[in-house]
């Protein structure tokens, strides 16, 4: 398969993309569970996702093949297009909710005086357009990207600062290992992030680092989500799970902020610019999938059917987005830890081992 995209953009992609689908709602999510231990429950999903992330990697160690390849490899054609439409819906899952969320940030946050769903329908157009290009094009996007989200989340965190109680963290695993497992479950569906590596293996050009170059990509990112969520407790301890749009809240009453001006929406301005092609990245790798399954190069149709179902649910019902978040919350985990931790190790594990066998047989 021609190599499409290069291990730096790959490492910019999780850096861009990775935090900002998780500064909305995960937050307030989770700390109504784990409370000051919200952190360790994101860091756990953090972890697992970098497990995966490094799994994958080694058992595909000097390997080029593809994931689809590999599928196939492991468990036939036919199966492969049923797991392969599975994860198309799993994608379109993982983008309802972060679109939602965004959604609701823009209109009922940053412009109140014209909360007409209508007002964000437009912003449709970007998934749509994504989905039709090709993975350089999501290569190029997280080149031009990942800057900016790294600018604006470094700006956000030092303003914040300034305001946080550290030691509203302690005591430090005060809530009980069950509830920081329950908090870490209840986040699933915002994380899985080491899918879209799986998708890119075989279409990137190896070096000697690009290993090292991924995975330092992902973990700055983790960084990133990890050091907001503990700043997102230290400001609002008691009343943060009140928060659903802390993002605009953090620096509100930093003194330079409210003497100068709301100089802090710069930044809210570029993560939201960053999350809106975040979301279309699923869109993406759905509509590649569909593609794969149909044997079609004619990636407009899956395209836009995805986009007008999306644009459905979010403009004209959602009212539902209640029962996606409920539904996320209590049994998408299951979904998402078997389709984006488990299988690709799996996968990839039985791929390995049949390609050892047939080389030892075709040799003995």
């Amino acid at each position: 398969m021609k190599k499409e995209i290069n291990a730096w953009q790959i490492a910019f992609f999780f850096i861009a993309f990775l935090p900002v689908t998780k500064f909305f709602i995960v937050p307030s999510l989770v700390v109504r569970i784990s409370a000051e231990d919200m952190w360790i429950s994101i860091l756990i999903s953090l972890t697992l996702d970098f497990t995966t992330l490094i799994s994958v990697m080694l058992l595909n160690k000097n390997n080029s093949l593809s994931y689809y390849e590999n599928l196939e490899i492991s468990f036939g054609k036919k199966p492969t297009k049923i797991i392969l439409f599975m994860y198309a819906i799993c994608f379109i899952l993982k983008t309802i909710m972060p679109i939602s969320e965004q959604q609701d940030y823009v209109i009922y946050t940053l412009y109140i005086s014209n909360s007409n769903a209508f007002f964000y329908a437009i912003a449709f157009i970007i998934p749509f357009y994504l989905a039709i290009k090709d993975l350089k094009s999501v290569g190029r996007c997280s080149t031009a990207v990942w800057l900016l989200t790294v600018i604006s989340v470094f700006l956000i965190i030092v303003l914040s600062v300034l305001n946080i109680n550290l030691n509203a963290l302690l005591p430090v695993g005060a809530n009980g290992l069950n509830k920081v497992l329950r908090g870490s479950y209840r986040a699933t569906g915002w994380f899985g992030d080491c899918i879209f590596f799986v998708f890119f293996m075989g279409r990137y050009q190896k070096t000697k680092r690009s290993s090292l170059i991924v995975m330092l990509g992902f973990i700055i990112a983790s960084v990133m989500v990890l050091a907001f969520s503990i700043i997102f407790w230290c400001s609002f301890t008691s009343i943060a799970f009140r928060q659903r749009f802390a993002l605009t809240e953090l620096s509100k009453y930093v003194t330079i902020v409210n003497n100068i001006g709301r100089f802090d929406y710069i930044a809210i301005f570029f993560i939201l610019f960053a999350d809106i092609l975040a979301v279309s990245m699923p869109v993406f790798f759905a509509t590649e999938i569909i593609c794969k399954v149909f044997n079609t190069d004619k990636k407009w149709i899956p395209a836009l059917a995805i986009t007008s179902i999306l644009f459905i649910l979010e403009i004209f019902l959602s009212r539902l987005s209640f029962i996606f978040e409920v539904f996320l919350a209590s049994y998408g985990g299951v979904i998402f830890l078997i389709f984006f931790n488990v299988l690709p190790i799996v996968t990839v594990a039985i791929s390995r081992l049949k390609q050892r066998r047939n080389y030892e047989i075709q040799n003995s």
